[in-house]
Parts: C-alpha cells; sequence; structure tokens
C-alpha cells in the first residue's frame, strides 16, 4: 500500500468513526448512552445539562468528522487538515494525561483505559503525521 493510500484510508476510518458517533449522540440521548457504556466504558447519567453537554460534544465530533473527510478526498490540496487533525489529537491526549484523575473518577472507569484510549490517539495522530504528503498543492 503507498502512503497516499494508507493516509487516505486512516483519514476515512477518523472520519465515519466521529462523523458516525456525532450524529448518534446528536440524534439520540439513548443512542449516546449505549455508544458511551459500549465503546468508552462509560456509565453516562443523561440530567438536561449533561444531554445538552453531549450534543454539543456531538457538533464537535460531526465537525472534525467532516474535516477527516474533506482531507481524505484530496491530502495534498488540503494539507493544512492534516496538522489540525494532528493538532486536536495531540490536546486530546495532553488532556486526558493531565485530568486523568478526573475522567476515572467522575466517569467511573478503569485507570488503564485511559491510557489505552492515549495509545489509539496517537497511533491515529502518528500515521498522519508520517503519511501525510511532503509536499504543499500548487
Amino acid at each position: 500500500m503507498n502512503r497516499d493510500l494508507g493516509l487516505k484510508a486512516v483519514l476515512w476510518m477518523i472520519a465515519v468513526y466521529h462523523f458516525v458517533m456525532g450524529v448518534g449522540a446528536f440524534l439520540s440521548a439513548d443512542l449516546a448512552q449505549k455508544m458511551a457504556h459500549s465503546i468508552f466504558g462509560i456509565d453516562l447519567t443523561l440530567d438536561p445539562a449533561t444531554s445538552f453537554i453531549v450534543k454539543v460534544l456531538a457538533v464537535y465530533a460531526i465537525t472534525f468528522g467532516a474535516i477527516a473527510m474533506i482531507a481524505a478526498r484530496d491530502p495534498l490540496r488540503y494539507r493544512v487538515l492534516l496538522n489540525v487533525v494532528v493538532f486536536l489529537y495531540v490536546l486530546r491526549i495532553v488532556n486526558k494525561i493531565v485530568f486523568k484523575s478526573q475522567y476515572v473518577a467522575g466517569l467511573h472507569i478503569a485507570p488503564t483505559r485511559v491510557w489505552v484510549e492515549c495509545v489509539l490517539m496517537a497511533g491515529f495522530a502518528l500515521a498522519v503525521y508520517f503519511l501525510r504528503p511532503r509536499t504543499s498543492a500548487a
């Protein structure tokens, strides 16, 4: 598999995951709870405030999915978006590490889960970083 095809595959995985998760959480509180439990191991209790926050986060997930979709269609032309993808993953990893105790205590998840999620995000970020085109579009 060449670099371009590999990058596009990674970006499409990122895009589809975020778009599906975002749309699901935006449209249905029940689906948001089921996804939180099955994918993240979180037992999410949705009161009106938390439900609103989930919907706001869903909008960001949909947007991130759209950014990854645009970049996947033409990585050379939209190279700057690849930097956005990597930057967002770096921020998410830093956030999970810095606020690990709050994440574990507040959402009742195993501490090892935080590290697994960080490794997965780092894998996607590194894949995008190392597979990205070396030159910009003319």
